[in-house]
C-alpha cells in the first residue's frame, strides 16, 4: 500500500500517514497473529505509519 502511495504521489511526499485494521473480539487468533513482526502493524511501525482499528459490534457476528 505505501509503495502504491509513493508512486501516485511520484515520490515520498505523499499523504499516506495511517492504516485501520479491523479487530474481531469474537475471533482473537487473528489480533494475536497481528502483533507478529510481519504483520501489517509491524511493518507500519517500521514506516512511521499511525495505526488505528476498528471492531464492528459484537465482532461481525449476528446477535442471538
Amino acid at each position: 500500500m505505501l509503495a502504491a502511495a509513493r508512486q501516485a504521489a511520484d515520490g515520498p511526499k505523499h499523504h499516506f500517514t495511517a492504516i485501520q485494521l479491523p479487530v474481531s473480539l469474537v475471533h482473537l487468533a487473528p489480533l494475536a497473529q497481528a502483533l507478529n513482526e510481519d504483520s501489517p502493524i509491524a511493518q507500519a511501525a517500521r514506516e512511521e505509519l499511525e495505526v488505528g482499528a476498528s471492531a464492528p459490534f459484537n465482532g461481525g457476528e449476528r446477535p442471538p
